[in-house]
């Protein structure tokens, strides 16, 4: 995944963000965040369906890595913090293709 499938920006959205954040205070999330990683969730699970399938989930956006994010990831795609799932090699890779 690229990045975050957030929703797409409408009125029914700014409603809904808007009435969640008069609520509790919280409305970026429950309009786009939570839905999003929802969306994220279900995508990675259509990679592996049973015990004998392998495969490979790669969230390249840096917001994946953040709170608001990985709060909505299940609890065993990592122990104790989402950055234990940041490749050290890929972000090397990506530094030295922009030196270039």
């Amino acid at each position: 995944m690229v990045g975050p499938p957030l929703p797409n920006y409408d009125l029914e959205r700014e409603e809904m963000r808007e009435y969640y954040q008069r609520r509790y205070g919280a409305g970026f999330a429950y309009a786009y965040t939570i839905p999003s990683m929802a969306k994220a969730v279900q995508a990675a699970g259509r990679v592996i369906r049973s015990e004998t399938d392998r495969g490979l989930i790669i969230l390249m956006d840096s917001r994946f890595t953040e709170s608001s994010y990985s709060q909505s990831m299940p609890t065993d795609w990592f122990d104790s913090d989402v950055t234990e799932l940041v490749s050290e090699s890929i972000l090397k890779e990506v530094a030295a293709f922009w030196e270039q």
